[in-house]
């Protein structure tokens, strides 16, 4: 009975440190628009990142969210980014700015990962 204790606290203790994307169980979940997540199980939690932008925090979901519901977040979420992207070029925003963003997501996207 100890060694279950045991073990059941230690899981536990493993559980509520600090999320670590490396050592944390994930899935990745390809999109129909080409683009994929990737959701970490961490604290009875999915915290759910851009795929092909790791740094890209999309937001956090119950632990027992279905594939078919984090799909349907994702997409809301990258159909709102788009519509963002839209509304700021109907304010009058410059292909230079948008080509200046790009670029920055790009370098932040090319940083060393530690």
């Amino acid at each position: 009975m100890f060694n279950v204790l045991s073990a059941f606290q230690s899981r536990r203790r493993t559980q509520s440190g600090t999320f670590n994307s490396s050592t944390a169980p994930s899935i990745t979940i390809a999109l129909a628009d080409g683009r994929s997540v990737i959701p970490y199980w961490f604290n009875d939690e999915r915290l759910l990142f851009h795929a092909e932008r790791d740094w890209r925090f999309m937001g956090s979901l119950p632990r027992n969210t279905t594939r078919a519901a984090i799909v349907s977040v994702a997409e809301a979420y990258f159909r709102g980014f788009d519509q963002a992207r839209g509304e700021l070029r109907e304010l009058g925003l410059s292909d230079e700015f948008f080509e200046m963003a790009r670029r920055y997501e790009l370098a932040n996207a090319e940083w060393p990962r530690t």
